[in-house]
């Protein structure tokens, strides 16, 4: 019995070192993302844009529609599938970005305290040495470890690490006021649910487009990019007098199911908005 006992005593941390190497190893093996993967997750190869009449001496804009991470005020899990989709759709927006050279961009969720934590001389370091400088992703390439940053980290962020000249604006949001919202949209009173849903329809969005519209007016004709939640529609929120010329973008296919979620979610703030 003794023997064993000390026998067992190396084997198993021997066994589990091994286990842990093994899954290192995984973590950093290319997953092999192909365009044809990237169609069955219901994502387009190309964003599908919907174009609306505009100035373009006043400015453009690209909405850029995004899925993202769950907050975790939200109390709620990601599922693997959802953080893969996600950190594919979040590679997608960086790689539009680059390949339309957009250099001013306003990312939902992202003000002045998370910019000063995130455009540190050494996150630019470590995300240049990993993906290159002022160059796209390439899906094909990816691994559990760009899964997990790109669904944690967002491709706008990524994309104002890894390129010259890039400003990523930050949002003066309230973040206790966000958080209060995030916790009502699962709060069991529905007049409770309706506050949190009205705010992100309403103000939540203004506060991003008066961000634009400020930087636009001070320099007319730039080019903005603002990445936000799919399910909203931001031209609407311009001052009456400003309309830059406008592309709403989606990565989503018919295919995917999330028009009628879409649709779902404004006929939540309607119903809220009517009672």
């Amino acid at each position: 019995m003794m023997a064993s006992s000390v026998k067992a005593r190396y084997i198993i941390p021997a066994l589990l070192a091994t286990g842990a190497a093994f899954l290192v190893y995984r973590y950093h093996q290319p997953l092999g993302i192909t365009p044809e993967f990237v169609e069955k997750t219901g994502l387009t190869v190309t964003m599908q844009y919907t174009d609306t009449q505009g100035d373009p001496t006043q400015g453009t804009v690209y909405s850029i529609g995004q899925v993202h991470q769950i907050s975790e005020n939200s109390g709620k899990t990601a599922s693997s599938n959802y953080r893969v989709v996600t950190a594919i759709y979040q590679a997608k927006i960086f790689n539009e970005l680059h390949n339309r050279g957009i250099k001013h961009v306003f990312s939902e969720g992202i003000d002045q305290q998370d910019l000063e934590e995130i455009m540190t001389a050494h996150n630019k370091d470590a995300a240049r040495t990993h993906y290159g400088e002022n160059k796209e992703l390439s899906l094909e390439t990816f691994t559990w470890q760009d899964i997990d940053a790109l669904y944690e980290g967002t491709g706008a962020t990524y994309y104002a690490l890894t390129h010259d000249d890039v400003t990523l604006h930050p949002i003066p949001y309230d973040r206790v006021k966000m958080n209060e919202v995030i916790k009502s949209l699962t709060a069991p009173d529905p007049k409770e649910q309706c506050l949190g849903i009205t705010y992100l329809f309403t103000a939540h969005e203004e506060v991003v487009v008066n961000e634009a519209e400020k930087f636009l007016r001070t320099h007319p004709g730039e080019t903005v990019a603002i990445v936000y939640g799919f399910i909203h529609d931001l031209q609407d929120n311009f001052s009456p007098d400003f309309h830059p010329l406008f592309h709403k973008g989606s990565f989503f296919s018919p295919a995917s199911g999330m028009d009628k979620y879409n649709q779902e979610e404004r006929a939540k703030y309607t119903a809220c908005t009517t009672e």
